[in-house]
Parts: C-alpha cells; structure tokens; sequence
C-alpha cells in the first residue's frame, strides 16, 4: 500500500477480496485517500 501510494500520490487506493470459488468480490474497503 505504501509503495502504490508513493507511486501514486493523488489517488483513491482499495483493498478488495474474492471468493476464488465463487468468483465474486466479497470485501473491499478504502485504504487512501488522495
């Protein structure tokens, strides 16, 4: 996260997870804000 907002200073930055059985996103939330 840190490095991807280094990269990227002035964006919106979320973590997702997936179920990879049933091939949807099941959490996500916001790490950074720009």
């Amino acid at each position: 996260i840190a490095e991807c907002a280094k990269e990227y200073p002035n964006a919106f930055i979320r973590v997702l997870g997936f179920d990879a059985k049933r091939q949807v996103q099941v959490a996500g939330f916001l790490v950074k804000k720009p």
